[in-house]
């Protein structure tokens, strides 16, 4: 396919060339990426594409085609947050990152479209400012939504989230549309094309916002949400049936016809966070606890849901579930 590879004696380098630009730089693999030696020295390719890799001391290695492909600080990124994918396809990185070549760059958070040579950096135009609480959805109709400090920033339909680096928001939602004070953590789009935003700060918050009144309404006190400030929103999920379920410290709660139930923590759940909610292509929905394993939801959308809980006397290597996605 045209790629060069070089063997040296502190590890694999590719010679990448930039569409863009045509700029020339090296990616460099060591032991951190996987290898089991620092000085491979010789390689070959077979007829699949994958490369293989000679060492004096530790055998042969083989580095797949279609393998991982990692990031780190040789290309920009201090620390990777989250990913969030455009209608086109596109895959964007919202990272701690600063740009690699720029040697009086500094490390900002910034999103960045994966492209072949690495990554295409960029920030919108003020007024857009990253918080601590970093999360983008792009709804049915197209828009962006993006968390910021203390607010809410929403953009025009566009085709992918880099069209928003030269463009200013249509509408910016704070305190003053009745959103509560502090942090935006998290975004959801329901259904009925509402979006739902979680907030941290002096009170927790969830609100949503309805878009036929083209307003927020506060979540927060209606009958089967959590009353104690404690409480703290982690995630927001919907499963196949269009439920809202909001993860929180003390359990998780699921909006259904237009009412909340709430399941707690040491009772329908095991004790911990939930911090993660994938929901299966099956109907069934999957919890992920802080420290009481995975929890899989059976008959998510029947007025009983049925909780089983998988640890590490199922065969989990951890009962601390962060993430869950489907391969």
């Amino acid at each position: 396919d045209g790629r060069i590879w070089l063997t040296l004696n502190v590890g694999l380098a590719e010679l990448i060339r930039e569409p863009e630009s045509g700029r020339v730089r090296f990616r460099m693999y060591t032991r951190r990426h996987g290898l089991t030696h620092d000085a491979p020295n010789t390689m070959a390719e077979d007829g699949a594409g994958n490369l293989w890799l000679a060492t004096e001391t530790t055998g042969a290695m083989r580095l797949a085609r279609n393998g991982f492909t990692t990031w780190s600080m040789e290309d920009g990124v201090v620390a990777g947050v989250t990913f969030v994918e455009d209608r086109k396809g596109d895959l964007y990185t919202i990272a701690l990152a600063s740009e690699p070549r720029a040697s009086a760059d500094f490390p900002r958070y910034r999103f960045g479209r994966v492209a072949e040579s690495g990554f295409e950096w960029f920030v919108p135009p003020m007024p857009f400012s990253f918080g601590w609480g970093i999360a983008a959805i792009q709804t049915q109709e197209g828009d962006w939504w993006l968390t910021g400090s203390e607010v809410v920033f929403r953009y025009q339909s566009t085709p992918g989230l880099i069209d928003t680096r030269n463009a200013k928001p249509k509408r910016v939602y704070g305190t003053k549309d009745n959103l509560p004070y502090g942090q935006a953590m998290h975004l959801l789009e329901d259904s009925q094309g509402g979006i739902w935003v979680s907030t941290w700060g002096p009170t927790w918050g969830v609100s949503r916002w309805d878009p036929a009144r083209e307003r927020w309404n506060n979540m927060v006190g209606m009958p089967g949400m959590p009353t104690w400030q404690g409480a703290t929103p982690r995630v927001l999920a919907k499963d196949t049936a269009a439920n809202v379920w909001i993860g929180f410290n003390t359990g998780v709660a699921r909006y259904r016809n237009h009412r909340f139930d709430f399941f707690g923590s040491g009772k329908s759940l095991p004790p911990g966070r939930i911090v993660s909610i994938y929901s299966g292509h099956d109907g069934c929905l999957w919890l992920g606890s802080s420290e009481g394993g995975l929890i899989r939801v059976d008959d998510a959308a029947s007025e009983q849901p049925r909780f089983r809980t998988f640890t590490t006397a199922q065969g989990l290597s951890s009962n601390v579930v962060e993430a869950i996605t489907l391969d």
